[in-house]
């Protein structure tokens, strides 16, 4: 019985807060170091130098057993078993010099959505273009994915190993459904999170979420210099809510200027009405015209805190909005939601100021902050039609098949696209279709870049296929078995 009790202490013990380390994660691993210093000028050299992340303080390695209560509250839910202890390379950890940390006085609060194996193993690469001192990470794990599968991730090393001072938050808990409303879950938990935990309240000014398989284009240097809180950055103090595709270029799209057949404007019609209670008592009418925009958003703080606060009182207009969409069955809400409350509330005077030619004013070279490629199997609401060739996905690829209409994934062919666009982000980008766009980023200056774009009239050629027989080499047949061409072989033994 006095050993019980001893574990029992033990165990209790163990359920204490480790966001003032820096992480905080749900059934983690055994800790990979019992004690860290980061004093900013962490080098690769070793995984003490960068386990803690909050100054520089030494502390002890907390361990969270689960993400219920990210105070360290003990959990009524019984952990896993912690996996196989394994000892990481840290040499590979590229962490900001000194100079650079000293300058990154804007603080941004990044969200990552991982919803499957693929968007896991990409998401390293959005990370380790993100971990600096003046971030916030929180990493949102889809309910779908085995959390086992997250513990066993090069994602879940690169956490524990290389956060190069920033703070991260890994947890697990909503379940996403395609074009339902569930895919605006893991954002508004996210905000509701930054707004009311004490680690996070007012500890940043940005807010950016991001799928996994999205990587930023500018240094951590460069993003916190646009963002400069003080006023001094061009993008400081402007809600972006659009991508690339958007047909109205950095300012969300009114359904109204869709033909009556397209589907972007029937699927929505008509206006969502209902009433709600202002913060005086006082009853209200509202009927919020639908715009679209993109679910993947950079927000200030004002915005997400108008946001969360609202979505905590379920008679506010936010509240009443969201539950009428819900009860409408709108789909791809992810895409209309926070676009149109932007657009009916007093934070539609915090949208960018564009040029004639579509860019921002104040940073003429942004055309977009995000660039993807959508909507190419048919003409925009304008009558554009695409001309470029496009990557396309073989069924014998890890990755996943896009929708039919996008996003479509982006190579090195849609370089000198993204260039055009001065974008911050990129997506859908992964390691398993075309790793060469992933090395090219982040970069401290687009000149930097090659103009790399589409070439005319060149088809890309199957992957040859040798059926070696090493008794007996014979000539191979390299073309598709099911083409119409005369087959082309080649003599191994010359």
């Amino acid at each position: 019985s006095l050993v019980l009790l001893l574990l029992v202490i033990q165990t209790s013990l163990q359920h204490v807060s480790s966001l003032d380390a820096g992480v905080d994660l749900r059934r983690k691993r055994k800790p990979l170091c019992t004690t860290a210093t980061d004093d900013g000028n962490n080098n690769g050299a070793s995984c003490t130098n960068r386990i803690v992340s909050n100054g520089g303080q030494r502390q002890q390695k907390q361990i969270i057993n689960d993400h219920n209560d990210i105070d360290g509250e003990k959990s009524s839910k019984s952990s896993s078993p912690p996996l196989e202890y394994f000892h990481p390379d840290t040499t590979r950890c590229k962490c900001p010099s000194m100079d650079e940390n000293g300058s990154l006085s804007s603080r941004l609060a990044y969200l990552i959505i991982v919803h499957n194996k693929r968007t896991l193993d990409d998401a390293v690469n959005a990370f380790r273009a993100l971990a600096a001192s003046n971030a916030i990470i929180i990493i949102h794990i889809d309910r779908k994915l085995d959390w086992n599968v997250y513990l066993e991730s090069a994602l879940h090393v690169e956490v524990e190993v290389c956060r190069c001072g920033a703070y991260v938050y890994v947890d697990q808990v909503h379940s996403c459904a395609w074009a339902e409303w569930s895919m605006n879950e893991p954002t508004l938990w996210a905000m509701d999170l930054l707004t009311t935990h004490t680690r996070f309240r007012h500890q940043w000014h940005v807010f950016m979420n991001l799928s996994g398989d999205t990587m930023p284009t500018r240094t951590p240097r460069v993003m916190s210099s646009l963002f400069e809180e003080s006023g001094s950055g061009p993008l400081s103090g402007i809600n972006f809510v659009t991508s690339y595709s958007c047909e109205t270029g950095l300012h969300p799209t009114d359904m109204n200027i869709f033909n009556e057949e397209w589907h972007k404007r029937w699927a929505h019609s008509p206006e969502p009405e209902f009433y709600y209670y202002g913060d005086n008592g006082d009853e209200y009418h509202a009927s919020v015209p639908t715009f679209f925009g993109s679910q993947w958003v950079i927000l200030t703080y004002e915005f997400v805190d108008y946001l969360a606060s609202s979505l905590r009182n379920k008679y506010s207009l936010v509240s009443r909005y969201r539950d009428k969409i819900i009860r409408l069955e709108r789909v791809m809400t992810d895409e209309t939601f926070i676009p149109s409350i932007l657009m009916y509330t007093q934070f539609r005077n915090t949208l960018p100021d564009m040029t004639e030619d579509g860019a921002m004013s104040a940073f003429p070279s942004l055309y977009a902050v995000r660039y993807e490629r959508m909507d190419e199997n048919m003409p925009s609401a304008f009558g554009w039609f695409p001309e470029e060739q496009r990557y396309e996905v073989p069924d014998s690829s890890v990755a996943d098949q896009p929708k039919v209409w996008g996003p479509y994934f982006l190579g090195i062919y849609d370089l000198g696209n993204i260039k055009s666009s001065g974008c911050l982000f990129i997506r859908k980008v992964s390691k398993y279709v075309d790793p060469n766009i992933v090395n090219m980023f982040p970069v401290d200056s687009f000149d930097s870049l090659p103009d790399i774009i589409w070439p005319d009239e060149v088809q890309i050629s199957p992957k040859p296929f040798w059926d070696w027989d090493e008794e007996e080499p014979e000539q191979i047949n390299i073309e598709e078995e099911d083409s119409d061409e005369e087959p082309v072989f080649v003599d191994v033994n010359r």
